[in-house]
């Protein structure tokens, strides 16, 4: 598989991580903080499998 994203610029990325731990609180669903993913948008993501004839 393989996927197209964007990262951020280290101010924008500390105001997203705050709000991703915010929300993290708040609904109690931890999966990015704890496996510690950056914010990022994916703006693609393609499965590209190799057909064998």
């Amino acid at each position: 598989m393989y996927l197209i994203s964007v990262y951020f610029d280290r101010t924008a990325t500390k105001r997203m991580q705050t709000l991703i731990e915010q929300i993290a609180a708040a609904s109690g669903n931890h999966y990015m903080t704890e496996k510690q993913v950056p914010p990022h948008l994916t703006l693609s993501a393609i499965d590209a499998r190799r057909w064998i004839y």
